[in-house]
């Protein structure tokens, strides 16, 4: 699959950043293995992603990675 063709399938301009944000939060360990994290990515309202038009047009701001507490631990 040609790398043009896989950021249309994954939406876009902002999956490489969001990956490179988790890679640092676990590189600096903010981020552990096996632990959930969940990191939010913010678009304009005019991005094509958001009015289902295409993909990302936008420069959305993507959060830290943030803990999602187990189940075992509510």
């Amino acid at each position: 699959m040609s790398k043009h063709n896989r950021e249309r399938r994954m939406g876009g301009n902002y999956v490489a950043p969001a990956i490179a944000k988790a890679q640092q939060a676990l590189d600096d360990g903010t981020m552990r293995r096996g632990q959930l994290y969940r990191i939010d990515i913010y678009h304009d309202e005019w991005c094509a992603l958001v009015n289902g038009n295409g993909t990302c047009n936008c420069t959305p701001i993507i959060r830290p990675p943030s803990r999602i507490p187990l189940p075992e631990e509510n």
